[in-house]
């Protein structure tokens, strides 16, 4: 699932079992491996679902 932070109130809590910060290609594997072992995960990334270049500048520096 994915779910776009942007819409989330001040204070809202997400639970796993664990965090994988960055959808790179190694964070996308840890995040698969650890999804089917039975592992909760969310995979957090700072871009959204359509390019943005606020968010590139980010990657780029």
């Amino acid at each position: 699932m994915i779910v776009d932070g942007e819409g989330f109130t001040h204070g809202v809590m997400l639970e796993g079992d664990l965090v994988v910060v960055g959808a790179g290609p190694a964070g996308i594997v840890t995040a698969l491996e650890a999804a089917g072992a039975g592992i909760d995960v969310i995979l957090l990334e700072s871009g959204a679902t359509t390019f943005d270049r606020r968010a590139q500048a980010l990657a780029d520096a």
